[in-house]
């Protein structure tokens, strides 16, 4: 995912935030499929505003913020994140929720 994270951060021409695209992978390691969660979901140490009212039994709270949908923005990121690859793999297909900072 380095690879692509440069390309991703410029869609969002100087805007800093937090996307979670799922990426489906085929055993070549090529992205067959990119879609935009509109949800990011994470632990947090300290509870907020956005999690849930108690921890779980690491100590961490779960965690959820929303994102408006950018459609401009969210297209580049998109076009971007499919141009990940992994090397290959013997499974089929291979899916992720990779959250990319901008």
């Amino acid at each position: 995912m380095r690879e692509v994270a440069p390309e991703v951060a410029a869609c969002a021409g100087g805007a800093h935030g937090l996307v979670s695209v799922r990426l489906v992978f085929d055993g070549s390691g090529a992205v067959t499929s990119a879609t935009i969660n509109p949800t990011n979901s994470y632990a947090s140490a300290e509870p907020g505003p956005e999690c849930e009212p108690t921890p779980d039994s690491s100590g961490y709270y779960s965690c959820s913020r929303s994102r408006p949908p950018q459609p401009g923005v969210d297209e580049c990121i998109l076009r971007a994140a499919r141009g990940a690859r992994l090397p290959p793999f013997e499974r089929p297909s291979f899916s992720v929720n990779f959250p990319f900072r901008y």
